[in-house]
């Protein structure tokens, strides 16, 4: 690019960046979205990756369920460590003194060592270890902010943790290893208390459903590899981790959320590109002069090309630049949230790869829409240049430049999927985009032809309207792929929601119990049954037997290597600990899909009843082995029936079910299940919790109703985010009004003159808008729908349904921003005068 060219680009600039207001704002907006989302993601990563000591709580975690380390196992430990630190965390009932507000909550029972990394940080100026000491007659406890915001509890109240006394002295601010618990117990509001207090307590007898956690200050030289090695090799049963692998859970949320959230920003790009390049069309129609002279006084189409692109690849570096220092900022003001949301520090850094990918997306989709527009304009002779540019028709581009764009959109699409997370999903996503964006521009040039072939069988009114639709220099085809893409979002995120709130209200049938009871022993059977029976208003309680274990093969082989499908994940996660059960009797309400149910006499070899899911999963078919171990022991069945169940039935179901024999003869506990009615669920509950502290009590409307809070907040995410590209949709359409300031002003001042009214033209532009609003809702509402089934069904694996009241409700408010948008527009051309265009002819 010669000096020449750059000196011109740079003299024409200094008219000033009136009009480019469009350009900067649909540029800046989708790389602001894009660097928002990838700098709080490197930082959460990092921040997992640098601080992961405080987040798991030592340099390695050692769990264990149901019980404590043997002295075997924990003078191995002891031996490589030079402290350790233990807790015990539980799901137990929060007896208030009002029934009425008692609640399942995370215990987490710590003892003094607690934490060995970071610090647990207490609202106000108490300190942590002082709160949770035995005082006045009571010990401490700690609450999650939500039990005091909700009023279950305020500081001060005396509550019950099985059959001993706490009194609630503050309010956790910040747990250093919340991230890194097991995810039951991160779903229920936290309280800590001391390892001392739970002490006969009734909340650790056998059955109990808990972990215990042991953290690690190692020795200087051990090598974790090894000692992970060692322990994973002589105790099968154990959990560890190390600090490089602190929660990899939340680490892979966070990559996962990062490429929803980076692709998302995306869409926001690629719908603002649109307004890009009318923006840069519309400032190519107020250069035509500037380049018919450049071209009379010798210019080549090289040099005219070379002095605009210049301006071009200028203007969109501000742009991004903009977008860049807006996103960063973003990123700085949230991060506050984020690391009170997640309990990972955050320090905001600006990776240079991360910064570049930014710069490429941004300057690539600005570069994919704007070479367009200015082919264009460089195709136009000197001659047709010099004529009013109102009536100059678009010209092509040549293939050269057909050939340039596609080769761009190819690197963006490479570039995107190269450097994604998870490249399966950027791989749909390039796909739908692209099948997106043409269906679009089919459909818009289907309503183009629609309109050509009927313009002379309506109304003045509608010929007019139909007319404009399809005239040379239409924005049709840019309005309904700015209309559309936006919509389509907006709708896909609406369905989604809606189906999520309908699988929440579907998750309670209307047989459904009210109650869970899970640890019941042998000898609280009696005891169980005694107070449902005196207590009025429970109609049904059903039991089964509730035995912990391990599947340690399938088919001969390990669980991790026999499985077929990552769906099927679930079942062999934490080391393949599960649930069982066993029964002589059938199961409810279960449909077989192979085989048949034993004998209620049977007591031969173990036979195995397995879930749907199990079978396709791993392979397994009648007659094959699957090996478990129970406390111990190894106990290899036979699978005799593949059955289906519906978990929402909320019935006692176990993924595994065994033929009585040997289980029964096994120390186990059993879980309950339970209707009562609404006068007695709090009195049951409390009843079951005072006499039976290591029974974890469930209320179902408790746990959806958390359920429903954790999905809302999900829910807000996602509208957060289709606002953003529905922002870029309206700064398109803003953009498109503005470009056809002029057209529109030059028509309405012809039919003025010829005698049309204002209502008349009013109409006849109106109409035009809400035909193209109209046929870009009813695609939108297809795609959008299409979407959102492929996201319920395909990556949350739930039913969907195609709920009309969304997408119609959604329709709607996109086709009124539009018309909306078409009317400022309209009114704003017919303000001007006839006077001033007639003389200029």
């Amino acid at each position: 690019m010669n000096a020449t060219a750059i000196r011109i680009a740079l003299r024409d600039l200094r008219r000033g960046y009136r009009g480019f207001w469009i350009f900067f704002s649909c540029l800046a907006l989708g790389v602001a979205a894009i660097t928002t989302v990838a700098v709080l993601s490197a930082s959460l990563t990092s921040g997992i990756e640098r601080d992961g000591k405080s987040i798991l709580g030592g340099d390695i975690a050692v769990q264990q369920q149901f019980r404590s380390l043997s002295e075997e196992q924990f003078e191995a430990l002891s031996s490589e460590s030079l402290e350790i630190a233990e807790f015990i965390e539980l799901s137990t009932l929060l007896r208030a003194k009002d029934a009425n507000n008692s609640i399942l909550v995370s215990l987490k029972a710590v003892d003094d060592a607690y934490p060995l990394y970071g610090e647990v940080k207490i609202k106000g100026e108490q300190l942590f270890a002082q709160s949770i000491t035995f005082q006045d007659g009571a010990w401490g406890a700690v609450v999650d902010p939500f039990l005091v915001e909700s009023e279950r509890v305020r500081i001060g109240d005396l509550v019950d943790f099985g059959t001993n006394k706490f009194r609630i002295i503050g309010i956790i601010e910040d747990e250093p290893d919340r991230v890194a618990s097991s995810g039951r117990f991160a779903f229920w509001p936290r309280v800590i208390v001391h390892r001392d207090s739970i002490e006969n307590s009734g909340l650790l007898g056998f059955g109990s459903r808990s972990n215990f956690e042991y953290r690690s200050i190692l020795k200087e030289g051990v090598d974790t590899v090894a000692l992970r090695s060692k322990f994973e090799t002589q105790w099968t049963n154990l959990g560890f981790r190390d600090y490089r692998n602190a929660s990899p859970d939340l680490s892979e949320i966070v990559q996962r959320i990062g490429v929803l959230l980076s692709l998302a920003g995306l869409t926001t790009l690629l719908v603002g590109g649109v307004g890009v390049s009318n923006a840069i069309r519309a400032y190519m129609d107020t250069r035509l002069v500037t380049i018919a002279i450049l071209k009379c006084i010798g210019g080549s189409n090289r040099f005219v090309l070379r002095t605009f692109l210049f301006q071009i690849v200028l203007l969109s570096a501000i742009g991004v630049l903009i977008g860049i220092v807006a996103g960063t900022g973003i990123a700085i003001f949230a991060s506050t949230a984020v690391e009170r949301l997640l309990s990972v520090p955050l320090d905001i850094t600006l990776d240079p790869v991360l910064m570049g990918i930014v710069i490429a997306y941004g300057m690539l989709t600005a570069m994919l829409f704007t070479l367009w527009p200015l082919a264009c304009a460089l195709n136009t002779s000197p001659a047709t240049l010099f004529r009013n540019a109102i009536s100059v028709e678009r010209q092509r581009a040549s293939w050269k430049f057909v050939a340039i764009t596609v080769g761009i959109a190819v690197l963006l699409a490479v570039i995107v999927i190269a450097t994604a997370y998870q490249r399966s999903f950027a791989i749909w996503f390039v796909i739908g985009v692209s099948v997106a964006w043409i269906v679009f521009r089919l459909i818009s040039l289907l309503v183009m032809r629609l309109a050509k072939l009927a313009g002379g069988r309506f109304s003045p009114i509608v010929q007019l309207a139909l007319a404009n639709l399809h005239r040379p220099g239409a924005s049709t085809s840019d309005t309904v792929l700015a209309i559309g893409l936006g919509l389509s979002v907006l709708i896909a995120t609406a369905m989604v929601s809606a189906n999520l709130n309908q699988q929440i209200s579907n998750m309670i049938p209307e047989a459904a119990p009210e109650f869970f009871f899970i640890g019941i022993q042998s000898d609280q059977f009696d005891e169980f049954h005694q107070i449902v029976e005196e207590i009025g208003g429970v109609t049904e309680v059903e039991v089964m037997p509730y035995i912990p274990g391990r599947i340690t093969r399938i088919k001969g082989l390990d669980p991790l290597d026999a499985l077929v499908n990552e769906d099927g994940r679930w079942i062999v996660d934490d080391g393949g600990e599960r649930s069982f059960s066993y029964t002589a009797e059938p199961l409810k309400d279960v449909k077989m899909i192979a085989g048949d149910w034993w004998p209620p006499d049977y007591a031969g070899e173990p036979l195995l009843s397995i879930h749907e899911e199990v079978a396709d999963n791993f392979d397994v078919g009648i007659g094959d082995e699957i090996a478990l171990n129970i406390l111990g022991r190894e106990i290899i069945g036979k699978v005799h029936n593949i059955r289906d169940l519906e978990w929402r039935s909320m019935r006692l179901n176990f993924a595994i079910t065994l033929s009585p024999e040997p289980l029964r003869s096994i120390p186990h506990s059993s879980v309950a299940t339970a209707h009562v009615d609404d006068e007695s669920e709090f009195i049951l509950q409390d009843r079951i919790a005072s006499a039976m502290p290591s029974v974890t009590v469930i209320r179902v409307k408790e746990a959806l109703n958390r359920v429903a809070e954790l999905a809302g907040r999900a829910q807000n995410a996602a509208r957060s985010i289709s606002a953003v590209t529905i922002a870029a949709g309206i700064l398109v359409l803003a953009g498109i009004v503005i470009s056809e300031n002029r057209r529109r002003a030059y028509e309405s001042v012809l039919l003025k003159t010829i005698g049309a009214t204002r209502r008349y033209i009013l109409a006849t532009f109106s109409l035009e808008y809400l035909l193209q609003g109209t046929v870009s809702a009813l695609a939108a509402t297809f795609l959008g729908s299409l979407t959102s089934w492929a996201v319920v069904s395909g990556l949350m694996g739930w039913n969907w349904s195609f709920l009309p009241l969304s997408a119609v409700n959604t329709a709607i408010l996109g086709l009124a921003i539009s018309l909306v948008l078409g009317m400022l527009g309209i009114w704003q051309a017919l303000r001007h005068r006839p006077l001033y265009y007639l003389r200029n002819e």
